[in-house]
């Protein structure tokens, strides 16, 4: 009998931890209003490190459950275009320096009619 198909969550975090190994990111990082995005990304255990960034002192709070992650509590505006705040970010943590790559994932809600899952690589 056939296995059936994966939520759409788990598929999506099992792309991202895949990307993050095959293109040897050196971070991936989660824009989460809710703290969704950082839960279906961790749930496959990716290799990289997993940086949350909120504007949510709650969802910071609770994402600290999560493998591997470090939240980071940033202003709602720098959540719209991120790219400025992860470059600033990961040179910060040490993440990552200038000519290197990190992974971008946001876009899933609770509610799965709003899921607006994307990946986009932002060189530092």
């Amino acid at each position: 009998e056939a296995e059936p198909p994966r939520p759409f969550g788990v598929a999506v975090g099992r792309a991202t931890a895949l990307l993050s190994r095959d293109l040897m990111v050196r971070a991936i990082f989660v824009t989460s209003r809710s703290g969704q995005s950082a839960v279906e990304v961790c749930g496959e255990r990716p290799a990289a490190p997993v940086v949350v960034l909120t504007s949510d002192p709650a969802v910071r709070r609770s994402v600290l459950l999560l493998w591997g992650v470090i939240p980071v509590l940033r202003e709602e505006a720098e959540l719209d275009d991120p790219s400025p705040c992860i470059r600033e970010v990961s040179q910060e943590l040490g993440l990552a320096e200038p000519g290197q790559t990190v992974l971008l994932v946001r876009g899933f809600s609770a509610d799965p009619d709003n899921n607006r899952p994307s990946m986009t690589l932002v060189p530092i």
